[in-house]
């Protein structure tokens, strides 16, 4: 049974798909990682005219179900870097860097977007909707200890600000849902001629020396006072502190795995999930996914099995 050999992904695939599908302005939490798959899948096996085929013909049933425009320039976003990770993966590239070349067209996507007008009138739902996300999920309760005003200014605040960081939450799903498409396509695959090659371990997640200095353009953008440049600065600099908490999150697991004890790897594991809720550890884990570009922590020994990705 293959399928019971992968069942932590299928289980986060489902908890994905009926618990947190119903929070506004997620595209991750949709069942666009299936469909990445399934093109995967059909790029490989079947015809190469096939996948666009079918990505055309999901795109059209799409549009004539009355989904809005936003949503379906993003879905046509997905399928096309769903077809590039399929002909990347045909061609034999590198998984890793197949995910990224396949997160290509969302990026282009989500900079065009931001970069007109057209994201405002989608910013004024988005806000709207989320205020009433937060109604229902965490009502007004005297016993919290704020004045009414006061609760209802921290509601506000919360909701500006992660309708400033859209555009970095929308870049940070792109590798995300393209890796997850190609390790469910990869559960398909499996036993077939055309198994795929799999991804990198967790414990080796490293990103290239370089982009330290993109974290650093991001926070010299702070210091303008001009909307556009500030907002971007603002994205960029969280973009990349998410992307070096994760490189955090994987040097505590190497460690926990280089000592050879499965005990500290599920500890491991239960403390980054406790990091994600935690602000103050959170900012100690991307600080020292940040010390990890001149200290390379992983060079102190080599974990004794990979955790799976």
């Amino acid at each position: 049974m293959k399928l019971l050999r992968h069942w932590k992904l299928l289980l986060w695939t489902l908890f994905a798909l009926v618990v947190v599908a119903e929070l506004p302005g997620w595209m991750l939490w949709s069942p666009l990682a299936l469909w990445v798959g399934l093109l995967v899948v059909c790029a490989l096996r079947l015809p190469r005219f096939v996948a666009p085929s079918i990505g055309i013909a999901g795109l059209a049933v799409a549009g004539l179900l009355g989904l809005r425009p936003e949503p379906l320039a993003f879905g046509v976003s997905v399928t096309l870097g769903a077809l590039m990770l399929g002909s990347a993966t045909r061609a034999r590239i590198r998984p890793g860097l197949a995910v990224i070349l396949a997160s290509m067209p969302i990026a282009i996507w989500v900079a065009a977007f931001y970069a007109g007008t057209a994201h405002v009138a989608s910013e004024a739902a988005f806000r709207a909707a989320w205020t009433q996300e937060i109604a229902r999920r965490l009502p007004f309760d005297a016993r919290m200890g704020l004045s009414r005003v006061m609760f209802d200014e921290l509601v506000k605040r919360s909701t500006e600000m992660t309708v400033l960081l859209l555009p970095s939450f929308s870049l940070a799903q792109a590798p995300v849902l393209m890796a997850w498409g190609y390790a469910l396509a990869g559960i398909l695959l499996e036993e077939s001629v055309l198994a795929l090659e799999t991804l990198p371990g967790f414990t080796r997640v490293r990103l290239p020396d370089g982009a330290v200095w993109m974290l650093c353009l991001g926070l010299l953008l702070l210091v303008t006072r001009q909307t556009t440049v500030l907002r971007a600065g603002a994205n960029l600099s969280v973009l990349m502190a998410m992307a070096y908490f994760l490189q955090g999150c994987s040097v505590l697991t190497f460690m926990a795995t280089a000592l050879q004890a499965s005990f500290l790897v599920w500890g491991a594991r239960l403390l980054i999930a406790v990091l994600l809720l935690s602000p103050l550890f959170s900012v100690f884990t991307c600080i020292l996914g940040l010390s990890d570009v001149w200290l390379d922590f992983r060079r102190l020994g080599k974990p004794a099995g990979d955790l799976d990705s």
